[in-house]
């Protein structure tokens, strides 16, 4: 789910700029968004830009994703802990299924994604079981 937002803006910055948020040259960017978002940077670097910058730069280009994401900074705050929180992040917690719920509500409304978008969901019981069988396995070798 939060690598869906992240890719909103990736898709974003390659409609706008011709490249990723990967190895972005700032030389890109206007003396304005350069000033207020990359003042420890030269025209010369090329910097790797995390989402919620690149929202940012968006929104202060004028971009519609940018703007959208700015509308909705706080619920996207909310996605990102999520996912820090998560088990597939820095965490151990799950995702119910009334917090993805709302969180994939907020993506999808924010941005007018399709509504067939489907997101797998894992089987956080299973992982456990067979990350438990495999650690059983090397202790027993």
């Amino acid at each position: 789910l939060y690598r869906s937002l992240e890719m909103v803006a990736q898709v974003a910055f390659w409609e706008e700029f011709g490249c990723s948020t990967t190895k972005f040259p700032v030389k890109k960017l206007d003396a304005k968004v350069q000033r207020v978002l990359f003042s420890d940077c030269d025209e010369l670097s090329v910097v790797d830009i995390g989402s919620r910058k690149a929202f940012r730069v968006l929104e202060m280009i004028g971009h519609e994703r940018g703007k959208k994401y700015v509308e909705n900074d706080k619920h996207f705050r909310d996605v990102l802990e999520r996912r820090n929180q998560s088990i597939l992040a820095h965490g151990t917690v799950a995702l119910d299924d009334e917090a993805f719920a709302r969180l994939y509500g907020y993506i999808t409304g924010a941005f007018e994604l399709m509504p067939e978008i489907e997101f797998s969901k894992l089987d956080f019981a299973s992982v456990f079981t067979l990350g438990m069988e495999y650690l059983e396995m090397l202790v027993d070798d």
